[in-house]
């Protein structure tokens, strides 16, 4: 990766890292495997979903990075059903951009997410299919850290965006989350 694509907030996984995301997302995805009325909110067939719960424990990892500086000792569980956080203290949310044709936000229920909380928001990585290179060591393209927040001060009506089980769900919009650069210093410093 070059020096731009590489930062503190901008990183791709090694092959070993994508592997255990990929596992990760295959072990999420397998009690859905053949049930499709299992889904909660509605099935886009197992490949897809597996792919999708692959790149989301990618960015577990490449958070696990950014933020604590590696990924050794550090495994995204397969499913904790909102009972602890992704990493550390923190909640880690991806967003698909579909190439770039969709607008990143960060998506909060109010149903089921922790309003106090940090939860910071990725982009990037091998959401599309894509050839890896030799010279970068065959990494995936790189996660990008675009922001982050705690729920409760973002969480108001002009974010509303749908509701679930009658609590409503927000979108929230980059502009309105803190800046990476909040988190510069090193962590416990």
């Amino acid at each position: 990766m070059s020096e731009e694509e590489n930062s503190r907030w901008k990183v791709g996984l090694t092959p070993r890292e994508e592997a255990l995301a990929m596992s990760i997302g295959f072990a999420r995805q397998y009690p859905f495997f053949g049930n499709p009325e299992a889904n909660r909110r509605f099935d886009e067939g197992a490949i897809w979903e597996a792919h999708q719960h692959a790149v989301t424990a990618g960015a577990e990892i490449a958070w696990s990075k950014m933020f604590l500086g590696t990924y050794e000792n550090f495994i995204p569980s397969v499913n904790t059903f909102k009972q602890e956080p992704d990493v550390g203290d923190w909640e880690v949310r991806y967003k698909f951009t579909r190439g770039n044709s969709v607008t990143p936000t960060l998506r909060l229920s109010s149903k089921i997410d922790n309003d106090r909380a940090p939860y910071v928001l990725l982009v990037g990585g091998p959401e599309t299919k894509i050839q890896r290179k030799k010279d970068n060591g065959y990494q995936t393209p790189p996660y990008e850290a675009l922001g982050w927040c705690y729920p409760y001060q973002v969480m108001i009506s002009d974010y509303i965006s749908g509701y679930e089980g009658g609590k409503p769900t927000y979108s929230i919009p980059v502009s309105a989350l803190r800046s990476m650069v909040e988190l510069e210093s090193p962590p416990n410093s």
